[in-house]
């Protein structure tokens, strides 16, 4: 009988570490450029490492069994949603883990939103910029950026909710004058360069008070703790 628990117990560890392999975030020291998604694979990339892959298989099962909060539910924040049904999970409560989770959830919402390629590049660039700007400023430094993971399912919610909008008005000049008074703590804390760099890339993408409204949004969520 204590040899057949011993048995069992074994297979289990065996089992938790296989599905490991496939769904979890596979090199906790790489920094994350690009993610790529395929056809036959999806396949979440930092580096050039691998952190995740799925088969098209794997990730239709995964949606639909283990986190169906992500096509069932209607349109909520990624970390809203990670927060309520995978945070405490087995395979996704860690840092790692919920990079995983944003991947699989911009991955839905990017097929989703197939068409809008333009928005999305654009968003992307805007959040990169904020995003590097901290990091440059704060010297804030993990391994990998979590924050850079995160950023296509934060792309994907905002155009996901655009999509319910009447329309995108013109820039009035004092919402971009908000954006920076929002981002002054970090403004003040780099080189001049990298300032007038961030400035001017943030110019170029934010071409509406919509775009605005989403930096200020995306700034006030993730980085008004530094000051």
């Amino acid at each position: 009988m204590k040899f057949q628990t011993i048995e069992l117990l074994a297979f289990l560890i065996g089992l938790i570490f296989s599905s490991c392999n496939t769904i979890c975030p596979q090199n906790e020291g790489a920094s994350m450029k690009s993610d790529t998604v395929s056809v036959a694979d999806l396949i979440l990339k930092y580096d050039d490492r691998v952190l995740a892959k799925f088969s098209r298989h794997d990730y239709e099962n995964i949606m639909s069994k283990d986190l169906p909060e992500i096509v069932n539910s209607p349109l909520v924040h990624p970390d809203t949603l990670y927060d309520a049904h995978a945070a405490h999970t087995l395979y996704y409560s860690s840092e790692q883990g919920h990079d995983v989770f944003c991947f699989l959830y911009s991955t839905y919402y990017s097929e989703k939103n197939h068409t809008k390629e333009n928005l999305r590049n654009r968003i992307l660039k805007l959040f990169h910029s904020v995003n590097t700007l901290y990091r440059h400023a704060f010297h804030y430094t993990s391994s990998p950026d979590h924050m850079s993971m995160r950023i296509p399912a934060y792309v994907e919610f905002e155009i996901s909710k655009s999509m319910n909008m009447s329309g995108d008005s013109s820039n009035d000049g004092q919402s971009f004058n908000d954006l920076l008074k929002a981002i002054q703590p970090a403004l003040v804390r780099v080189n001049a360069d990298i300032r007038d760099q961030t400035i001017f890339d943030l110019k170029m993408v934010c071409h509406s008070k919509w775009s605005i409204d989403v930096a200020l949004r995306f700034v006030h969520a993730h980085f008004s703790h530094f000051k």
